[in-house]
């Protein structure tokens, strides 16, 4: 590797010229890291130059990859020397550095060698050492642990990775070899790739295939893939050519074998064909039950009539609860096709994040389980393939699996970190969601030495019983390509004749949406009151309808024609935050009479896919005991107005509802998110801004505090109240960590049940008079969605609409969720 380092020549760029030790820098012939300047420690290093005019000289010394050290000359000629003291390194490190002087006018940069009495004794020798060391025995210990012991390959893997790491760091402490990137990844990638293949041929040797406990017969499927006992998936097996046919046998780089038919992804496997399972059932497959067995634990039973005389025929129930099963090696190769098995299994998959999965309380029975995946940068192998798998599941088969068959797209970097997601539904109720974690790699060699990928824990779905499915479910989240700005739109109905993609919707909305929020709230926050302000919400509107796939408008426009009695549900779940779709413009309005927004259409939720929070999906229904209004008196921040129809507006509904008063101030405002007084519902009516990037984004309290989001993230939200944020442009959406951010957000993420927020700065009076309807109708039985729809719909193409408070709204929580106030 030494004698294969590139060169890096000495560069002079501009009118000057350096000399370092006396040597001339422009005069070297194609100095690089084999070509040094040598210096020593001891002696101060002189550095001539030679320029036009007397600028200040920065000298930088570093590895290459890592900064070392930084020297500041101030000539007064624009000829002449000085010293720079390289004393500071004594103890310290040696070895190769690369060494740029830069002036206003010019720049030189040359490799150096520092030389000290003993190089292994400095701090970065020793510790170059200790790593060489220690990776040795880890690599030695794991090797020779073979299959014996659970975890060897990651110690073998990682043993050569920090061993080779030292001995990089050894080498640059020589002068041998710099730290720069790509000798980085060679030092370690390649030692760790050895630990692999060593553990590899350790497993082999010793049999590590008839180790107790972790074998399964073989059953090679048409294709010629075979159980993994190694991770439980699948691998691929040489299959021989028959004796006649060419009499070769088809290995490594031989050309696959010509295609077998195979039952298409998402339909039953043969017996011959289907991958055994690598997971125990929760419990004893059903067809042990004799025909009046009593169902799964949890389940009630419905009888159906037999013959006379013979009594009632009971049927069996599948588990209530399973788990997600996605299946496949932990490294595969780019390019190359490769098995997903998808399914149930009645335990948890340590290598699969997500939760357990509940049934609806009304399914009953035999069902079928729809499985929609979603793996970016991945393609279907063949044409007849589908994203979209149906499982029939019964008492005698409560584990099904079906196998998608998926090639890896080609990429430059040896090793990317991907992953499979799949959302499981039963009759259009998202029941689950769960991701397993895909090593990619480049070449077939790194197939064996890639460690295993694990992701945070993921937020299982759960459904409350009595739910009504919405009519569609949109899942969007971000691809896992290089575009920032790349979304997936995944589609869910529960009505099955409605034809819905089965694969995922690609969506760009560029690299930066934040702006395009910030201009709406800016641009509708001016316009309010004014003429024009239709005009520049439906022009927002358009702008956002031209990003929603063809494929959604289709599927809604199917479902409102199952439904022609009632206004259709839509939940979005949503990792994006920036983009208000509820306010997308549809072309041809399901309901003439109504504005042609969305949002003004249809009951719309909204809910946040978080990493492990808030929980989903959202609640269905809120019992409202009792409610707390939170308002005060502006007056001592001339920026902050005092809002008399906010107070108004606070002292009607602690009137109507006997709700308890709380002070908009920040020691009382935390106490009631707290629980004192307690509260199902919690109503705001205060000022609000939205600036992420400023010191005031949140609520703005009248004492001159701020309830901002991460403030209301920390705090132990009692119980799961219902929150309306009746405050200017608190209901944007921001991010955090990259992951989705904002004042509704943090109220949902503390165990809010559901949020009404604004987007943009709204009327005093009009909002007064939403929110007091909002109750009135919510009360009586109104979806919350559905009131602010009904609500929406005073928006007008009109003169005489000059306020967008009324679509200025957004609702995050489930479409079809309902407020009921408890008996006093």
């Amino acid at each position: 590797m030494v004698l294969s380092a590139p060169g890096a020549s000495a560069v002079v760029s501009g009118p000057c010229d350096f000399t370092l030790a006396g040597r001339s820098v422009a005069a070297l012939p194609a100095s690089d890291p084999g070509n040094p300047i040598q210096l020593t420690i001891e002696t101060p290093v002189r550095v001539g130059w030679r320029m036009r005019a007397a600028d200040p000289i920065t000298i930088v010394v570093d590895t290459g990859t890592f900064p070392v050290a930084t020297y500041a000359l101030s000539p007064r000629t624009a000829r002449g020397t000085d010293a720079i003291d390289l004393r500071t390194l004594d103890g310290v490190a040696a070895g190769l550095y690369h060494v740029t002087a830069t002036t206003n006018r010019c720049e030189a940069d040359t490799w150096v060698r520092v030389v000290t009495p003993s190089p292994l004794t400095t701090a970065a020798g020793l510790a170059g050492l200790g790593l060489l060391v220690v990776g040795l025995l880890l690599a030695i210990s794991g090797i020779l642990a073979g299959a014996r012991v659970r975890g060897g390959r990651l110690r073998a893997i990682l043993g050569g990775a920090v061993a080779g790491a030292g001995a990089l760091v050894v080498s640059q402490q020589l002068g041998v070899v710099p730290l720069q990137p790509h000798w980085i990844a060679a030092w370690t990638i390649l030692p760790g790739a050895v630990g692999g293949l060593g553990h590899f041929a350790v497993s082999q040797a010793t049999g590590a295939a008839r180790v107790p406990g972790r074998t399964a017969p073989r059953v090679d499927d048409e294709r010629g893939y075979r159980p993994d006992t190694r991770t439980g998936g699948l691998e691929e097996t040489t299959i021989a050519a028959p004796s006649g046919v060419g009499g070769a046998t088809a290995g490594v780089g031989a050309e696959p074998p010509p295609p077998i038919d195979m039952p298409t992804a998402g339909s039953a496997l043969p017996p011959a064909a289907q991958p055994p399972a690598a997971l125990p059932p929760a419990a004893p497959p059903a067809a042990a039950l004799p025909p009046t067995a009593a169902p799964a634990a949890g389940a009630a039973a419905p009888a159906a009539a037999g013959p006379v005389g013979a009594g009632p025929i009971v049927v069996a129930d599948p588990p209530r609860t399973t788990y997600a099963r996605i299946e496949c090696s932990d490294a595969v190769l780019a390019g190359r096709e490769f098995p997903l098995v998808v399914g149930l299994t009645g335990a948890a998959d340590p290598r699969v994040v997500g939760g357990p999965m509940e049934r609806p309380a009304d399914s009953i029975g035999p069902y079928t389980m729809t499985i929609q995946v979603v793996a970016d940068g991945f393609s279907l192998s063949r044409a007849d393939g589908s994203w979209r798998v149906d499982l029939p599941v019964t008492a005698v088969d409560p584990y099904p699996t079906a196998v998608i068959y998926l090639i890896p797209d080609a990429q430059q970097d040896p090793i990317r970190a991907r992953s499979v997601s799949a959302m499981f539904s039963v009759e259009g109720h998202p029941i689950g969601l769960a991701v397993r974690p895909v090593a990619v790699v480049r070449d077939a060699v790194l197939l064996g030495a890639t460690p295993s990928l694990s992701l945070e824990p993921a937020v299982g779905l759960s459904l409350p019983s009595a739910e009504t499915a919405p009519d569609l479910t949109v899942r969007i989240e971000y691809a896992d390509g290089e575009s920032s700005g790349r979304l997936l739109w995944q589609l869910l109905t529960p009505h099955q004749d409605v034809a819905l993609p089965d694969a995922p919707l690609i969506v760009d909305i560029g690299s930066r949406p934040q702006a395009f929020l910030q201009q709406v709230v800016r641009e509708l926050s001016e316009a309010e009151g004014q003429p024009g302000i239709y005009e520049a919400l439906r022009g927002v509107g358009l702008t956002v309808a031209d990003q929603i796939p063809t494929a959604f408008w289709d599927a809604l426009a199917a479902v409102a024609e199952r439904a022609p009695d009632r206004v259709p549900a839509v939940l979005m779940l949503s990792a994006e935050p920036y983009v208000p779709w509820e306010l997308a413009v549809l072309d041809e309005p399901l309901h003439a009479d109504a504005p042609p927004f969305l949002s003004a259409q249809v009951n719309v939720g909204r809910w946040v896919l978080g990493q492990r929070r808030p929980k989903l999906p959202p609640p269905a229904g809120l019992e409202v005991g009792s409610m707390a209004v939170v308002s005060g008196v502006y007056g001592n921040d001339p920026q902050w107005a005092r809002l008399e129809e906010a107070e108004a507006e606070a002292a009607e509904l602690a009137k109507r509802y006997d709700a308890a008063s709380v002070t908009a101030s920040a020691q009382a405002v935390l106490s009631a998110i707290k629980g004192s007084p307690k509260a199902d519902l919690l109503h705001f009516a205060v000022h609000g801004q939205y600036d992420p990037q400023g010191d005031r984004d949140g609520v703005i309290l009248v004492d001159g505090m701020t309830l901002d989001p991460l403030r209301v993230r920390g705090a132990a939200l009692s119980g799961q109240p219902f929150v309306f944020l009746n405050a200017c442009q608190v209901g944007n959406g921001s991010e955090l960590l990259g992951d989705y951010a904002g004042m509704a957000e943090a109220f949902l993420f503390a165990g809010a049940s559901g949020v009404v927020a604004p987007l943009w700065d709204i009327d005093d009076i009009i909002a007064k008079e939403i929110a007091l309807r909002f109750y009135e109708r919510s009360f009586a039985g109104v979806p919350p969605a559905g009131v602010l729809r009904a609500e929406r719909q005073a928006f007008r193409d009109s003169p005489d609409t000059i306020s967008s408070t009324y679509l200025a709204y957004q609702f995050y929580g489930h479409p079809s969720m309902k407020l009921t106030r408890a008996a006093h």
